[in-house]
């Protein structure tokens, strides 16, 4: 793919019958990178700490890799082999609920701000509705690889993570909203791990958190 295109990599898996999934924006920076290499490069660097900051009952299924231009390639599926469950011990709590990985920029402005949440929270390691102990260190420590290997100056030099706001002009009725015009795309170069842990909108049994 050109150097410059903007890909979303979504990390899925099931965790009590529903299914779960995070995911983070990368932009190519050189002419050789492709969906197929960054999948590839995504579960050889980050899914060891992935399965260290979940819990056993979160298996991971595959690394999707989909192109954010609408006339852009067609995703591309890694399936990781199975079975993939995650390494933090005790009961789960529900999968709605999830720690927020919030990425910084270094600059002002809401679309210059990113988070993503991360499933697969353990009983053991939450008091009070906070994260705590081993399960908040190791989240931490995936939140660190992933800006460590795609953030600004990373070790994967062909790929970066950013925030991604694309061009928003027009909203459906009956609220309008607040145009966005243009597309921003803004290096990460930092993080912050919440230990307060947050619930998603809730959905059907078997659709996901």
């Amino acid at each position: 793919m050109p150097t410059g295109d903007i890909v979303r990599v979504r990390t899925r898996g099931t965790l009590l019958g529903q299914k779960v999934e995070f995911g983070v924006h990368l932009r190519y920076q050189t002419a050789a990178a492709n969906a197929e290499d960054l999948a590839a490069s995504w579960t050889a660097t980050i899914m060891p700490l992935v399965l260290a900051a979940t819990s056993l009952d979160c298996n991971w299924d595959q690394i999707v890799v989909s192109d954010t231009s609408p006339t852009g390639l067609e995703s591309v599926v890694l399936p990781l082999t199975q079975p993939n469950p995650g390494t933090v011990i005790g009961d789960s709590l529900p999968p709605q609920d999830a720690a927020v990985i919030s990425l910084r920029t270094g600059s002002k402005g809401g679309r210059k701000r990113g988070r993503f949440y991360l499933p697969g929270l353990s009983e053991n390691y939450q008091n009070d509705g906070q994260m705590s102990g081993a399960q908040l260190t190791a989240v931490q420590a995936l939140a660190n690889g992933i800006v460590t290997a795609y953030g600004a100056g990373g070790s994967e030099t062909a790929y970066r993570l950013v925030v991604y706001s694309p061009e928003v002009l027009t909203f459906p009725a009956p609220k309008p909203k607040k145009p966005r015009p243009g597309t921003v795309i803004t290096d990460v170069t930092s993080y912050v791990v919440s230990p307060v842990i947050r619930t998603q909108r809730r959905r059907s049994i078997g659709l996901g958190a």
